[in-house]
This record gives C-alpha cells, sequence and structure tokens, in this order.
C-alpha cells in the first residue's frame, strides 16, 4: 500500500472512527483519485492492512467488510505522523518538471496535442474545485483553504502557461 493511501486512510481516521463505504464515499465525493494517487479500491486493503499493523482498530465489527467501523489507535497517529515526516524530506519544489520536460522537446507533436493537454488542464482544475469542495469539512479549515488556494495558482499558471504556448508560433527544435 503506497504512502499517500496510508496518510489518506489514516488522516480520515484521525477526523473520527469511519466504515469503509464512508472513506470510499468521500474519495468518491471528492474525486481524490484525480488529485491524489489514491484508488477507491485500495480502501478495504488499506484499512485491513492498517489494522493488522496496529494503526487502526475495529470498533464496530458489521456483517460486511463495508460497513466495520475503524478508529486510529496511537500506533496510527505516530504513523500518521512518521509518514508526513517522511514525506516532507521527499518533497522538491513545487514546480512541474514533468510538464517542463514535456513543453521543452513536444516540437514533434501535433499542436492539436498540446490543446487537448491544456483541456485535460481545463477539466483538473474542475476537478480541482469539487476536491476544494469536499476538503471543506475535514479539520483546519482555514489551512486546507490556503493549500487549495494555492493548487488552483499552480493549476491556472500551467493553463496560462499552455494557453500562451497555444497562441505563440511552434517552438523551434533543441540543437542537436
Amino acid at each position: 500500500m503506497s504512502a499517500a493511501t496510508r496518510i489518506l486512510v489514516l488522516g480520515l481516521l484521525a477526523d473520527g472512527p469511519k466504515h469503509g463505504y464512508e472513506i470510499r464515499r468521500w474519495l468518491e465525493t471528492s474525486e481524490a483519485e484525480l488529485w491524489t494517487d489514491v484508488k477507491r479500491g485500495s480502501v478495504y486493503h488499506a484499512l485491513g492492512s492498517l489494522e493488522r499493523a496496529g494503526h487502526a482498530e475495529i470498533v464496530e465489527d458489521a456483517s460486511t467488510p463495508a460497513r466495520t467501523t475503524y478508529r486510529l489507535t496511537d500506533a496510527g497517529r505516530s504513523e500518521l505522523r512518521l509518514l508526513l515526516r517522511d514525506g516532507w524530506q521527499d518533497l522538491r519544489g513545487s514546480y512541474p518538471r514533468g510538464l517542463y520536460t514535456l513543453l521543452t522537446f513536444a516540437d514533434p507533436l501535433p499542436v492539436e496535442e498540446l490543446h487537448a493537454l491544456r483541456d485535460r488542464l481545463r477539466e483538473e482544475l474542475r476537478v480541482w474545485e469539487k476536491g476544494t469542495e469536499a476538503k471543506r469539512s475535514l479539520p483546519n479549515a482555514s489551512l486546507v483553504a490556503a493549500l487549495m488556494a494555492n493548487g488552483r495558482a499552480h493549476l491556472e499558471a500551467d493553463l496560462a502557461l499552455l494557453d500562451e504556448l497555444s497562441a505563440a508560433e511552434p517552438p523551434s527544435s533543441p540543437p542537436s
């Protein structure tokens, strides 16, 4: 299970006990698969793994795994802090290295593909707005609002760059 999945599930459990269906619905409502690396299908596996590791415990068992309620343990709270600290160490600059690399060498592609990327980023901006709405219920609402505004600004800057490049002459090929 990825660190992102563990952080997300532990983070949601830190807000209070939840069953798998609640977490899965939150992921669907916030369209989290598009703004995190967490897939809805990973929720039940993650809960089982976290429970076996002692990071979550069952507080109410139901007839189906989807309705089994879990809560964060003290070990889970420590694990969440450790994952967050490790994540901070892995962070690099916030500019989109992959996008910059692709654009630098995109000359062989038809301009329509650049337009398709621009359209995809516009869709991501729409999803970002939906994610912003879903995150309003999380603790630290002012921090979450600031984070979402920052992310939106990055997406808007990427879109402005693509709009500018789309309107400009095609880039020349890099020297060989």
